[in-house]
């Protein structure tokens, strides 16, 4: 298995050989405070130890069923989903950049 560099976020510990932390996103309107705060407990009550909420946040979700598909040694990696990938994280990142001036 390849080794990771940890992250701190907090009191967990996200890859190093730490086990898996549950991530998840509210899918509410976040001017919503009672439905979102609902939905967060929710989350937690089902195991989630981190969950994060936006205003302008972006789902895409990717062909298949492998969680890692943009790295070529892996027999799970798709070229053309890795393409679109790149296409939008590049998009992203000219957008706060742009946020940033």
């Amino acid at each position: 298995m390849r080794q990771t560099k940890p992250v701190q976020v907090k009191h967990l510990q996200i890859g190093g050989g730490a086990p898996v932390v549950i991530q998840s996103m509210t899918k509410t309107d976040t001017s919503d405070v009672g439905a979102t705060v609902a939905q967060i407990e929710e989350m937690v009550r089902a195991g989630c130890e981190i969950v994060a909420t936006a205003d302008d946040a972006e789902l895409f979700l990717y062909p298949g069923d492998q969680h890692y598909f943009a790295d070529s040694s892996l027999p799970s990696y798709d070229p053309e989903a890795t393409a679109l990938l790149k296409r939008r994280v590049l998009n992203f990142l000219g957008r706060v950049q742009e946020a940033r001036r």
